[in-house]
Order: C-alpha cells, then sequence, then structure tokens
C-alpha cells in the first residue's frame, strides 16, 4: 500500500484527523455569499474608520478615544494610539478570544504611555474584557521576548484581575452598541 504523508497506509483514515463539514446551514448563497457579506462589511468598516485594516484595532481606539474625550494618532505613532485632552498617552492592545480568556496581545517595544488599554472581543463582536492600567503596573506582567525585540504581555487572570486594573467593560460595551 501507498503512504500518505502522515504515515498512514492508503484509505486508513483515523477518526479526529480530517475536519467535518460545517453543520450549519449558511443558506442558498453558501460560503461564498457570506465570504462576500464578511469582506463587504470588512471594506465598509475600515471606510468608515479610516485608518488601517486592522478593524478589532482601530474599533477599540475609536472606542478609547470617545470615552476619555481625547483624540486617536497616525498609526506610526510610537507607543501612544489615544492622548487624552489632559495630555495622558494611551496605548491601546486588542484582541479576538478564539479560545478562552487568556491571550498574548502586541508586542510593546517602548513603555513611553501612560495608560494600556485591553480589549478583548468575543467572537461575535461583544466586549469580554476591557481594561485600564498604567504603564507601570503592566509591565509587572510582561516579560522580554528576544526574537521580536519588545515585551510581550499576555491577559491572564493576574492581569486582568490585578487590583490595579480598572475593569470597564460595560462602558466599552456601550460605546461599541452606538458606533
Amino acid at each position: 500500500m501507498k503512504k500518505t504523508g502522515f504515515g498512514l497506509e492508503h484509505g486508513d483514515v483515523p477518526a479526529g484527523l480530517f475536519v467535518e463539514d460545517a453543520k450549519v446551514d449558511v443558506g442558498h448563497g453558501g460560503i461564498a455569499a457570506l465570504w462576500r457579506d464578511y469582506r463587504n462589511a470588512r471594506w465598509a468598516i475600515t471606510e468608515a474608520i479610516g485608518r488601517s485594516s486592522n478593524i478589532e484595532a482601530e474599533v477599540s481606539e475609536l472606542v478609547v478615544e470617545q470615552l476619555h474625550g481625547g483624540y486617536r494618532l497616525k498609526e506610526s505613532s510610537k507607543s501612544t494610539d489615544v492622548v487624552t485632552p489632559e495630555g495622558l498617552r494611551i496605548q491601546v492592545k486588542s484582541r479576538v478570544l478564539r479560545q478562552g480568556d487568556v491571550t498574548k496581545l502586541g508586542t510593546i517595544r517602548s513603555w513611553d504611555f501612560d495608560i494600556l488599554v485591553i480589549v478583548l472581543f468575543s467572537e461575535d463582536g461583544e466586549v469580554s474584557f476591557a481594561g485600564e492600567i498604567s504603564s507601570e503596573a503592566a509591565r509587572e506582567h510582561a516579560h522580554w521576548e528576544e526574537r521580536v525585540s519588545g515585551y510581550s504581555i499576555s491577559t491572564t487572570k493576574a492581569l486582568r484581575f490585578d487590583s490595579r486594573m480598572r475593569d470597564r467593560s460595560g462602558e466599552y460595551q456601550r460605546l461599541v452598541d452606538s458606533l
């Protein structure tokens, strides 16, 4: 018998090795229609916000801007995404949670900001967690990663429930709902 790339004999299919067909009825347009709608929605949101195609980051920064009455900086701005009227510099990190509530945030290469805002979305777009913590307190939860030349920080329980973390999930969800 001919061997496959999995070291199996041709025709052998062990249970659980391959993806099963979706169990959701996607209607007459099928996956192609859903894909088209998804691309159109992403394009429309990107055009409405007017910046990058990283929609979760852009929505998060827009919400932070509105909540704090500040203004967003250009994408290329070092360490700071939003500046408040009082001059506080805010770094915004956001992610969509795929499995569980712990995820690694984007690399932090400079701690030249005052507040770290973390926004975690569920896969259906709801705000699962939104919190604000000082850069000094956040740095205690970070570790250096040589391969990316920056600090890594994950949304562990220790970070999310740090007494210095201000949970603003409800406020963020209300603002996302009002966009």
